[in-house]
């Protein structure tokens, strides 16, 4: 989830998924989520070898910022507590990345006949259902939208690393941003995954 997207302090353009990414969180079943737990500190030398695909995929968002800001961010509250299925910095970025581009959003979409491109108005449940049947995802998610737009998409995996449906969550923190019935897509997309 990229906050703020339409905003003039934020600086980015999307990907040709029209998605970004936020981070990966490891989250309770109860939505609580567990942050800045004891593990090494960011080093950049350390995913070097993704730089070209995280600023591709998972830009910094904020004018100003440091190239570095957010991925040194989710490393130190996020990624951290991970540290028990992704073992180590290299592992958690690559295996968020790897989820990532393992979905088609687009031809989720293109199955229930919404643009991929944004800049309609659909029913909320037509945009959870393309979402669910964006391959490989076949699992619930969750929207928050800003107003009526449509904002972040939030996707549940397991420690597996398999999707699942974000219901088991639903009373929870992930919940509490809901969208109204009819929901505009903007151009510029995004979404996030927990970890539970």
């Amino acid at each position: 989830m990229i906050q703020g997207q339409d905003k003039p302090h934020c600086s980015f353009k999307a990907n040709n998924k029209g998605f970004l990414i936020h981070g990966l969180w490891p989250t309770f079943r109860n939505g609580s989520w567990p942050q800045f737990c004891p593990g090494p500190p960011f080093r950049l030398d350390n995913i070097k070898d993704l730089e070209t695909e995280l600023q591709k995929y998972w830009p910094e968002s904020l004018e100003g910022m440091n190239r570095d800001a957010l991925w040194k961010h989710e490393w130190s509250r996020h990624g951290t507590c991970a540290m028990s299925i992704l073992p180590s910095m290299q592992k958690f970025f690559a295996s968020t990345l790897s989820l990532y581009k393992s979905m088609d959003f687009i031809e989720g979409f293109r199955k229930s006949q919404i643009s991929p491109l944004g800049g309609g108005i659909y029913e909320r449940g037509d945009i959870l259902k393309a979402l669910k049947i964006s391959p490989p995802v076949q699992a619930s998610p969750v929207i928050v939208c800003d107003g009526n737009k449509l904002y972040e998409v939030r996707y549940c995996i397991d420690k597996a690393l398999r999707f699942v449906s974000c219901d088991a969550v639903q009373n929870s923190d992930l919940f509490l941003a809901t969208c109204p019935r009819k929901v505009l897509l903007p151009h510029e997309l995004s979404y996030s995954l927990s970890q539970f």
